[in-house]
């Protein structure tokens, strides 16, 4: 799921894109929603009922549903649906008839979806679900050029205020430290990783991961006992700092033999 922190507003405009479809469906309204941290936001909409709508609440079980499915969903009558008719969506667009198609990133991941909706039970075609796809097609492109973006002005942003601990960091003698982003990506290892530990790169890479499983566990220090690539079992100790833009600083040190 997307960071609340993307600004969708400054994303290509997918309006014309929805009022395209709305059009070409016959349809009464075409969303084009994007999931963050706190909403299903709109990056395109079409129909006086979406004029003025922003967003979803998360528990909204419309957007939901259609966010965690693996396939297109095709309802020509909500009410028959069990639990829909409540949502918000399907309130605040009074919508009778829905077909969602889910938006991916080129790592499979589920962002969003496009969807097109109607004010009246209706049974939706076979061409109508083909055309809905292809548009998802084409959006998935733009929108992924654009989260890619995002992430990378995030990480340049994160690096470039952060330079100067880094430097210090790297100067910081007979401790075994790592950095990784929120994302956890590896920013930093110091050289007393690989002579006081003894970790080889393909180790290494697997500390981040080590990492986030203690901080989402919800401690700043761990004993833990790995399988690492290439030293195989180890036992580490483990010591997590928390830093500005989601940075985790991890002081390492090798534990008890396992």
């Amino acid at each position: 799921m997307q960071d609340a922190s993307f600004q969708f507003d400054v994303m290509p405009n997918c309006d014309p894109v929805a009022q395209s479809v709305a059009e070409f469906l016959k349809c009464d309204a075409c969303l084009v929603c994007v999931a963050t941290e706190f909403e299903f936001a709109l990056a395109g909409r079409s129909g006086a009922g979406a004029a003025h709508t922003t967003g979803f609440a998360l528990d909204d079980t419309l957007c939901t549903r259609t966010l965690h499915s693996n396939a297109v969903l095709r309802w020509p009558d909500v009410s028959q649906v069990t639990g829909l008719s409540d949502t918000g969506a399907v309130q605040t667009l009074d919508i009778k008839a829905y077909m969602g198609v889910p938006l991916r990133r080129s790592t499979g991941e589920v962002v969003g979806f496009v969807s097109a909706v109607h004010n009246a039970p209706r049974l939706w075609r076979s061409s109508d679900t083909h055309y809905l796809t292809t548009i998802a097609e084409l959006l998935q492109a733009r929108i992924e050029c654009h989260l890619l973006q995002a992430e990378q002005d995030a990480l340049s942003m994160a690096l470039a205020e952060n330079d100067g601990v880094l430097a210090a960091l790297a100067r910081v003698g007979g401790t075994s430290l790592t950095v990784q982003s929120a994302n956890d990506t590896l920013l930093f290892v110091n050289q007393a990783v690989e002579r006081e530990l003894g970790l080889r790169d393909a180790d290494v890479l697997a500390l981040p991961a080590l990492v986030r499983s203690v901080v989402g566990q919800g401690q700043a220090t761990a004993d833990l006992v790995v399988d690492l690539p290439e030293r195989g079992a180890t036992a580490l100790r483990v010591r997590i700092i928390r830093c500005a833009d989601g940075l985790l600083v991890a002081d390492w040190t090798l534990g008890d033999a396992p």
